[in-house]
């Protein structure tokens, strides 16, 4: 796992496979208390269901603990998911119960150029919107 800035701007790409690899990404960037852009590339992993549920309930669980704070920095969080079966199962399933618990705006996508676009234009909005000069 390694935590990437994009040059000149408040996005961070990463790749995972595991939502404990997310909650630790989220947990070092809300210590930081500066808004950011997460473009989260999700590595398909077929593991076994029992492991795959308790990952999920990890994330969850930390969710559910920290979406105030989330909503007060996470500008943004792009998911990209190449692979078509995991998108679709993704965003008809995972997607629509998620979505509140993120405390921020939230979109997946199958390239990261798009995903990278859609970020661009959230922090975008909220420096309009709040008058942000600096993250």
């Amino acid at each position: 796992m390694k935590l990437i800035p994009m040059e000149g701007q408040p996005i961070y790409r990463v790749r995972s496979s595991s939502s404990y690899t997310t909650v630790h990404i989220l947990t070092r960037k809300l210590e930081e208390q500066q808004r950011f852009g997460l473009l989260l590339i999700k590595e398909v992993s077929w593991g076994d269901k029992k492991s795959m549920f308790e990952s999920r309930d990890v994330l969850t669980s930390w969710l559910r603990e920290n979406k105030t704070t989330m909503s007060m920095y996470c500008l943004g969080l792009a998911v990209v998911i190449s692979n078509q079966k995991e998108q679709q199962a993704y965003r008809t399933k995972a997607s629509p119960i998620t979505a509140e618990l993120y405390g921020c705006p939230r979109a997946v996508f199958d390239k990261e150029e798009d995903a990278l676009e859609w970020l661009q234009l959230q922090i975008k909005y909220y420096c309009n919107k709040w008058a942000l000069t600096s993250f």
